[in-house]
């Protein structure tokens, strides 16, 4: 593990002291806090999942797999680990994705099988199944969020599936039972759906080179990506998550960074392994946040490189201020 900064530290560090009158409008700054290696045998950590209430993170959790280990890994804020959730392999031989937070305490975990199809499966802190839903043969499972009750899950059609490709997002209840799906009709239906977020109302999609904004009955509101804003006409979005201020954090595979943006699609910038230690061969696969009760957030980019393979990175985000209200943080707006 290497963190050489303590996490009680961050605030200090990042100069963020709270709302001060006259603060400039700036875009977020992001603090390289330090760097974390994951338990694996062996590959990238799959999906990240900041636990707690707003001001302590509380816990990060990592989805990992290797061969038929499945299991996720429960560390501190710091990064010192905290035990594991031994998910225990089964004759489908499933691969285990990502994750999201549930109702009551409950995670759940996307697996993937290898004949297209997965399932979703809701856990306890001590690792043993409540609930294992599984999903339409044909379509491969790749995102999972969870908000207001709901759970969205993002698919990929296979082409043994006959016909035009089709992909989507199905929308269950915190009981597995399913409420809706959209994303396959329209003019503009999902092209190859990855990684899913969602808080309130408002659900972003990554969906080959551009995001989406849906609402839960399905409806599209917006879109943005490449070919909309200059230096974007080659980029590949993976996973997404939402700040403090709803603003988006989306690793883009493709120019191997992460990057900010308003809900309206604005750039802001973005940071790569010079930010994060230097490291040459950042490749940000999953990002997870926690605001940290003072306007900012913690973030977790969990990746893997040739220099450091399996391992999260803890950056601290500065929030911005706005100079038309001074001292007074304006969110971004969404509907």
């Amino acid at each position: 593990m290497r963190l050489p900064i303590p996490l009680a530290g961050l605030l200090a560090i990042a100069g963020i002291s709270g709302c001060s009158p006259g603060s400039p409008a700036t875009r977020a700054e992001f603090v390289y806090v330090g760097t974390f290696q994951v338990q694996a045998y062996d590959g990238a950590p799959k999906g990240i999942l900041a636990r707690g209430t707003k001001g302590s993170p509380g816990e990060v959790w990592v989805a990992q797999h290797y061969g038929p280990i499945r299991r996720v890994t429960r560390y501190t804020p710091e990064g010192a680990l905290l035990g594991t959730l031994h998910i225990l392999p089964d004759s489908t031989g499933a691969n285990l994705r990502t994750l999201a937070a549930g109702e009551d305490g409950a995670t759940w975990l996307l697996q993937q099988y290898a004949l297209n199809s997965g399932s979703i499966v809701s856990v306890d802190r001590a690792g043993t199944a409540i609930k294992s839903v599984p999903l339409e043969s044909g379509y491969t499972p790749v995102g999972i969020a969870s908000a207001a009750g709901l759970l969205y899950v993002s698919e990929l059609a296979s082409a043994a599936t006959g016909g035009p490709l089709k992909c989507h997002v199905k929308v269950f209840d915190q009981t597995g039972a399913l409420v809706r799906v959209f994303g396959n009709t329209g003019p503009n239906p999902l092209s190859r759906p990855e990684g899913v977020v969602a808080k309130d109302s408002s659900i972003w999609v990554c969906d080959a080179d551009r995001m989406r904004l849906y609402r839960p009955d399905g409806r599209l509101i917006r879109s943005f990506g490449s070919g909309t804003a200059p230096g974007f006409n080659h980029w590949d979005p993976r996973s997404v998550a939402l700040t403090s201020d709803n603003h988006l954090l989306v690793c883009d595979a493709a120019n191997r960074v992460v990057d900010e943006f308003q809900a309206d699609g604005k750039f802001l910038g973005n940071f790569d392994g010079e930010t994060v230690g230097g490291d040459l061969w950042f490749a940000p696969q999953f990002v997870a946040t926690q605001p940290d009760g003072r306007g900012g957030d913690f973030v977790y980019v969990s990746t893997t490189s040739d220099l450091r393979p399996g391992h999260v990175d803890i950056l601290s985000r500065r929030v911005v201020f706005s100079q038309s209200r001074p001292g007074v943080l304006q969110p971004a707006t969404t509907h």
